[in-house]
């Protein structure tokens, strides 16, 4: 057991802080947790560190999105609408700046909230970033990423669009949510 570590009364797993939403968020039992801060300390190490993933979208690199993975209870994004419109910024960025064809939008930034795109030979993997360790943040979705194109490489270059075949992609991506 960590010490000093908040834990779900439901499931007794460790929770994690959300400073945008002011609230504990156990990932076992996927659901916001209401109880109040227990350790001030703790909460603002966590918060001044805590840099969150908020959302990952998952895209194979011909525009279709494979899988959309939220923190939240509700998604607030329409994973077509951000996809279709990360799809879009790209070509245009491509077509108005007259870009080779592999430079790519890596970061947009909107108020607090920032998305990367980590581009991989085969899939993209989005991710809006609430924090200010963004460098951290890229990092590990670009060594998560490397290692599942390596590990996975059979069935990505051959994807026939069937989603099942890429749960292990999906769920070794979603293990960034745990990180």
């Amino acid at each position: 057991m960590k010490h000093n570590s908040v834990r779900c009364p439901a499931c007794s797993n460790e929770l994690t802080y959300s400073a945008q939403y002011g609230k504990w968020y156990c990932y076992t039992c996927q659901k916001y947790i209401g109880i109040e801060k227990v350790d001030k300390s703790l909460d603002q190490a966590r918060v001044s560190r805590g840099t969150v993933i908020e959302d990952i979208f998952i895209l194979y690199n011909d525009g279709r999105l494979i899988k959309h993975s939220t923190r939240r209870l509700k998604p607030t994004v329409d994973s077509d609408v951000l996809t279709s419109m990360l799809v879009a910024v790209q070509e245009f960025v491509r077509d108005a700046l007259k870009s080779d064809e592999r430079e790519t939008v890596d970061e947009i930034k909107v108020g607090e909230i920032k998305i990367h795109i980590i581009h991989g030979r085969h899939i993209s993997v989005a991710v809006l970033i609430q924090g200010d360790d963004v460098e951290g943040i890229t990092r590990r979705v670009r060594d998560t990423l490397s290692s599942v194109e390596e590990k996975y490489e059979g069935i990505l270059s051959s994807w026939d669009g069937k989603l099942s075949t890429l749960n292990p992609v999906v769920k070794q991506i979603e293990s960034l949510f745990l990180s």
